[in-house]
């Protein structure tokens, strides 16, 4: 009796440990998903290189600072033997110099197509982390809606169980059945005890890493949204629609465009730089 009381304790224990979904807020898929795209911070530091390589393709084109510079021109340091040769007077010029440079325009162009090329693969090489991250959430969002059915169909099974020792321990005192029945209804009690903390404690890992790529804490809790929408039907497989669809692809015809533009660049890089100095 004793036994029982504890199977009976973990698995009421276990119950109280998992809310009901109907006092938590349900979280639908597309908002798992949204959250994912907005918050998650393997994609914003996408977002931020992206916004360092525009910023450094706006500023491709502008002109370098002009340079003002003053000091001595033509002024030994040692001026005691030169003023006893001319009356107490040294030599040397104070000067001031001015200098602007003048960019190369196909050099410019050159560089701003480099750093716009490389723009585009940081953009591509975002849709696909987005991607493998999208994958992942709605495998864990899938995953947490089989485990809750399976919990439901435990908890259900609990009844009967319970049911079924009751029954055989009110029989055992009139002969009506066995001591080793008994024991088989009280193993299959701690091995449901045993299946719903397994089943239970998936459930929170699925929803520790659903709350992580959501940037999320990672107690909270949610309630998942059984009513899936059904996946459109897909056609024949082709090669070239795949290509176009796939971010990874995308990302590595960027990257192949963004090699030739360097190709193109490098006889450019190499053209001269001019300047003009005004020196008074």
């Amino acid at each position: 009796m004793a036994y029982f009381f504890r199977m009976m304790f973990a698995t009421g224990l276990l119950e109280l440990l998992a809310v009901p979904a109907s006092a938590q807020r349900v979280l639908p898929l597309d908002s798992v998903l949204r959250a994912v795209r907005q918050r998650n911070p393997a994609l914003r530091q996408y977002d931020y290189r992206a916004q360092a390589k525009q910023a450094a393709v706006a500023g491709a084109t502008t002109w370098e600072a002009p340079k003002v510079s003053a000091g001595y021109w033509m002024t030994p340091y040692n001026q005691r033997p030169i003023k006893e040769l001319n009356n107490g007077q040294g030599m040397g010029m104070q000067m001031v110099s001015v200098e602007q440079m003048l960019p190369n325009p196909a050099k410019q162009r050159a560089q701003r197509d480099y750093l716009a090329g490389q723009a585009a693969v940081v953009q591509a090489d975002q849709a696909a982390s987005f991607n493998e991250l999208r994958a992942r959430a709605r495998t864990l969002y899938y995953e947490r809606i089989v485990l809750e059915k399976k919990l439901r169909v435990l908890d259900q099974s609990a009844y009967l169980l319970d049911f079924l020792l009751k029954i055989a321990q009110a029989r055992y005192p009139y002969n009506q059945t066995t001591l080793a029945s008994i024991y088989q209804v009280q193993a299959r009690v701690a091995m449901h005890a045993n299946d719903h903390a397994a089943l239970y404690g998936q459930l929170r890992q699925r929803t520790i890493a659903l709350n992580a790529l959501m940037a999320r804490d990672p107690a909270t809790e949610f309630a998942v949204d059984t009513l899936l929408p059904t996946p459109p039907g897909t056609g024949p497989a082709d090669t070239a629609a795949l290509a176009a669809r796939r971010s990874d692809v995308r990302g590595l015809d960027q990257s192949l465009a963004w090699c030739a533009s360097a190709s193109r660049s490098r006889p450019a890089a190499a053209g001269p730089i001019l300047g003009c100095a005004t020196t008074t």
